[in-house]
Formats: C-alpha cells, structure tokens, sequence
C-alpha cells in the first residue's frame, strides 16, 4: 500500500494507520522496511502504544480477577466474572473498573511489550 505521494509505507505508518481508522476495510496493506537511526526506536513505541491500547480495553477483566481472588472467607460477594463487574460498576462506577491499575498495567505493557515485539524485526535477522 502507497500513500498519498506514492510512497510506500513503513510498519509504523501502517500501524498508526490502522489504529486510527484510517486503514479499515484496505486489506493486504504491505509495509516496507523504515531505514534510519529512529527505525527501532519508532517501531519500539508504535508496538509499545499498541499493546497500551489493548491493555486500557481489557484492564477491567485484571481488576475483577484481583478482586476475587483478594477476597477471602466463606460468605464471599464475588461469586463470578460476571457478578463481579456488574457489582464493582454498580457501586463504583466505570471508573472503579477502568482506572485501578491502569498506570503500572500501561507501563509494563510500554517497556516490556514495546520492546520485545518491537526489537522482533531487527532480532530476528541477527
């Protein structure tokens, strides 16, 4: 896939693309290799954001996974995934599903998947 000016485009381009909507419903898009001293780096962060992205969707089903298993005894409020965070919603809010754990989720998902799925293409030729 070209863009505008009938340049092919890199990874990152594609990846920012689709992420912004840009690329939806274009199947086979193709992406030539970036080149440069900021190559790694880009393709380090484009894969950091995007597994950032998807963390933020699903950070909710951590924080009902934590909480029944920090819940201890025999009359135990959190019977199910789904009782779960329809009791954490109805008495904290969205915000008591989305933002516990958000930060070091979002961080960990920055560094380490940022880094392994993004040094993948440079690695795996060496």
């Amino acid at each position: 896939f070209h863009g505008g000016a009938g340049m092919p485009l890199t990874e990152a381009q594609c990846l920012a693309g689709f992420l912004a909507g840009t690329a939806g419903g274009i199947g086979g898009l193709v992406a030539t290799r970036e080149r440069g001293e900021c190559r790694i780096l880009r393709e380090v962060a484009a894969a950091g954001c995007t597994t950032v992205w998807v963390s933020c969707c699903f950070n909710f089903t951590d924080v009902a996974k934590v909480r029944m298993q920090m819940e201890a005894g025999p009359h135990r409020r959190y019977t199910g995934f789904r009782t779960t965070v329809q009791l954490i919603a109805r008495e904290e809010g969205l915000a008591g599903l989305l933002l516990p754990g958000i930060v070091a989720s979002g961080l960990r998902d920055l560094s380490y998947s940022g880094l392994s799925i993004g040094m993948y293409p440079t690695l795996k030729t060496v």
